[in-house]
């Protein structure tokens, strides 16, 4: 969108010039959403954007909590959080990413869903680390997280996308 349609639609959203390195990404949660949004209409999707748009203004130095791509609210109590990942993150990294999104006495989503793929080359090696990282996730973890071939997302039959709402 240009800034003059995000202006128009009053959207919340600061101000941002998409580099080419993301644009592949970008596509990716796209096409992801429109899927999800054919096949559960019912359900609602939130942008990283929006997310970003509702944290309390910052000061320079505050930390910020790790953002998903998008979430899907399955419920007005319970989201599930969204992930594409076409780049390889070092193992702390996601590890500590999967912890503050699913573990602790009040987890914040009941579900992650990683879309990754296998089948592309240049995405292979952000499959393995999401699937090493799977592995790594304490055993009452790994059921709250679900792996999805990219590959799925789009195909029409109603089985593609394995990731179920109850998920």
């Amino acid at each position: 969108m240009t800034r003059s349609c995000e202006r128009l639609l009053e959207l919340p959203y600061a101000r941002h010039n998409l580099r080419e390195s993301r644009l592949s990404h970008r596509y990716y949660i796209n096409r992801i959403r429109l899927d999800y949004e054919r096949r559960h209409p019912e359900y609602w999707w939130m942008s990283e954007r929006t997310l970003l748009s509702q944290l309390p203004r910052r000061n320079q130095g505050d930390e910020l909590p790790h953002i998903p791509d998008a979430e899907v609210w399955l419920s007005p109590t319970g989201a599930v959080a969204v992930e594409v990942e076409l780049s390889p993150k070092g193992d702390d990294e996601i590890d500590a990413i999967l912890l503050e999104l699913l573990a602790g006495e009040r987890p914040r989503y009941r579900t992650v869903w990683y879309f990754v793929s296998d089948a592309d080359p240049v995405y292979a090696q952000a499959h393995r680390v999401v699937q090493n990282a799977f592995e790594r996730l304490p055993a009452a973890l790994q059921p709250r997280m679900k792996i999805i071939p990219l590959e799925k997302v789009g195909v029409t039959d109603e089985t593609s996308i394995t990731a179920r709402p109850d998920s």
